[in-house]
């Protein structure tokens, strides 16, 4: 029987970043980010075999008042709501949009952190492999050099707000040195920090 391999050729990776990252207000450079990790996903559990019948699932959906049990709800009554403190706040469409917030690609500092300080279960999240532009190396290139490897003797790492695309929402992201003799000899792995939400356990 022949086995499968364990490694598998794969396409090149897209980046998923190409801006600019700010260390200061004074200390900017241009980088890129590749994607590095992915999380496997769980196969659905929603999937059926196709056999007798087409394997097809029919879905019926109804809603039922708390108060008189057994009073259904027609679907044109049902408004969306988020929990806020021990409350449902209803929130339209129209507020929707007066809320969003139109994000411009970046990549800034917050602060920076002894790695000792991050907790090991907050780094099980997909990874991205932040380098040097390609087609900015001087001065990025020596600069992003220094810092990771001022970063790495300090055995420090860096809280930064990433915006990866235009008008995306901004996320958390842990960034940790690495210094390696093959290439990319400097570059920095990005773990998305979760949200307080993504550590609770479920209820």
């Amino acid at each position: 029987r022949k086995e499968r391999p364990l490694i598998r050729n794969v396409m090149p990776a897209l980046n998923v970043y190409k801006g600019v990252f700010e260390v200061a207000p004074n200390m900017q450079m241009m980088v890129a980010a590749y994607p590095g990790v992915k999380v496997a996903k769980v196969p659905s559990l929603k999937r059926v075999a196709p056999g007798y019948g087409g394997g097809q699932v029919s879905e019926n959906k109804y809603y039922q008042k708390e108060e008189t049990k057994g009073e259904q709800v027609d679907r044109g009554e049902i408004r969306q709501a988020y929990l806020y403190g021990g409350e449902y706040v209803v929130v339209t469409e129209d507020q929707k949009r007066d809320i969003k917030s139109a994000h411009q690609l970046s990549m800034k500092v917050y602060c920076f952190v002894p790695q000792s300080q991050i907790k090991p279960h907050f780094l099980c999240s997909d990874t991205d492999v932040v380098v040097a532009h390609p087609e900015f190396l001087e001065p990025s290139s020596t600069a992003f050099s220094s810092l990771v490897t001022a970063m790495s003797e300090d055995r420090t790492a860096a809280m930064v707000r990433w915006v990866k695309r235009n008008n995306s929402r901004a996320e958390m992201y842990v960034l940790f040195p690495v210094v390696q003799s093959k290439t990319p000899n400097y570059s920095l792995h990005a773990i998305r920090y979760p949200w307080k939400e993504d550590t609770r356990c479920p209820k």
